[in-house]
């Protein structure tokens, strides 16, 4: 499965009407693929700053958008202590694309 439709699922389902949130075990199971499919994405990203090759490309763009949102729904699942210690290389990695856009990432990471 791709990571966009989880991290929106997750998102809709830690933050949206209260039946959605009382379904606890839809959401520990969203919850569990979603970090599997974060997981891949996070050892790609582990010794490298952009998917390929040494500069930015459209698919880093892309992917900066979706990881943008998966760290975004990660603030509803998990503390800053554990984003930081499952999936830093993906935060690292938005992070920088977005800022070689111009565009400001703490944005992307507010929950307003």
């Amino acid at each position: 499965m791709s990571v966009a439709p989880q991290s929106n699922r997750v998102g809709e389902l830690s933050r949206g009407p209260a039946e959605a949130i009382s379904d606890k075990r839809a959401l520990s199971m969203e919850v569990k693929q979603f970090r599997e499919t974060l997981k891949s994405i996070e050892d790609h990203l582990r010794l490298r700053n952009f998917l390929v090759g040494y500069q930015m490309t459209l698919a880093d763009v892309y992917l900066a958008v979706v990881a943008g949102q998966a760290v975004f729904a990660c603030q509803a699942i998990m503390d800053k202590k554990t984003r930081d210690k499952e999936i830093p290389n993906v935060t690292r990695f938005a992070t920088l694309v977005f800022e070689m856009i111009g565009q400001n990432p703490a944005s992307l990471y507010s929950l307003t």
